[in-house]
């Protein structure tokens, strides 16, 4: 069925008016319901089930329908390259061998550059980047985190 932090990364996206795509991952699996769980995606979700793509990241199957489904349904970045810095808090993960704290993050506004530092609005608190990347699904280091992209912070 639909997991817990499917509907938690869902209702995060809706409050943040970013658009949904459907998509049923795991379909590989000798145990996968896919049926009831797009027919269960399609009713907590509001999406029409018939639009919910069947994947399996792990063997590729039908993956190769998913990337022009995101070029054609997503909108393209709206935000001012030139504003003032903010992003979406999407993940993070600390890695105790460096006491560092990576945060997966989308840019909505603006640009930050690896010599910046960001403040955090929920703690009031602000702290400088030591270093700034994308996943490729490795990670890639960079200079800058901008509009429009997915980037990570540590």
């Amino acid at each position: 069925g639909v997991q817990a932090q499917t509907v938690s990364t869902f209702y995060s996206a809706f409050e943040n008016d970013i658009t949904i795509l459907g998509a049923l991952n795991k379909i590989d699996m000798s145990k996968a319901r896919v049926g009831s769980c797009k027919l269960e995606m399609s009713s907590m979700f509001d999406l029409d089930e018939d639009h919910i793509l069947e994947i399996s990241a792990k063997t590729g199957q039908n993956v190769e329908k998913l990337i022009p489904r995101i070029i054609e349904q997503l909108p393209p970045p709206q935000g001012n390259p030139d504003s003032e810095f903010v992003a979406i808090l999407h993940d993070c993960q600390y890695l105790a061998s460096s006491g560092s704290v990576i945060l997966s993050v989308f840019v909505k506004e603006g640009t930050v550059n690896s010599k910046d530092s960001v403040h955090f609005l929920q703690s009031g608190k602000t702290f400088p980047i030591r270093e700034m990347g994308v996943f490729l699904p490795g990670c890639s280091l960079q200079t800058a985190c901008l509009l429009g992209k997915w980037d990570t912070l540590s």
